[in-house]
């Protein structure tokens, strides 16, 4: 997943103080621009965690298993988090600490998905099941702020999360 595109570094002149010539070239090869666009077109939000910025959340709007992941070291490593989520895309995403749970807020197509440090499981939320576009968590009020698509926007005061019963 390399770029194609290449730039070069040249000597000026042969005064060896002389500052080189770099020319980055980015972007100059046409497959760097498919691969760019996908990523914009799928990519719909990113999330970090305002106690600790090496903690990452990234929705993406696609289907598949890879449609929320979690980055623990800034972004160096992926974890997909969604496995146990219908197979819906996931268009913004929101995480707090709710009743001192760490909880991750999930907007989708299919409405808003919740998930505790318990987990393992993702738990529809008794949210309206409308698409949703846009989640910003206020922890200081425990509450979080749902914009839909058709519906207005809302303010969610999330439940305290219990254990999610086993898988089967």
């Amino acid at each position: 997943n390399l770029s194609k595109s290449r730039g070069r570094v040249t000597l000026r002149s042969a005064d060896p103080m002389a500052d080189p010539v770099i020319r980055f070239n980015y972007m100059s090869h046409e497959e760097d621009w498919i691969k760019f666009r996908h990523c914009v077109r799928l990519t719909r939000e990113i999330f970090i965690d305002p106690a600790n910025d090496q903690h990452i959340y990234l929705a993406v709007s696609a289907f598949g298993s890879e449609r929320l992941l979690e980055s623990t070291n800034a972004g160096a490593n992926w974890t997909p988090i969604a496995a146990t989520m219908p197979d819906v895309p996931v268009n913004t995403v929101a995480a707090m600490a709710v009743d001192g749970i760490w909880t991750i807020f999930a907007g989708t197509d299919d409405g808003l998905y919740v998930l505790g440090e318990s987990g393992p499981r993702w738990v529809k939320s008794d949210f309206p099941t409308v698409p949703i576009i846009d989640l910003i968590s206020d922890p200081a009020n425990k509450r979080l702020l749902v914009a839909t698509q058709g519906r207005g926007a809302w303010l969610f005061v999330p439940n305290p999360i219990q254990k999610s019963p086993p898988l089967r």
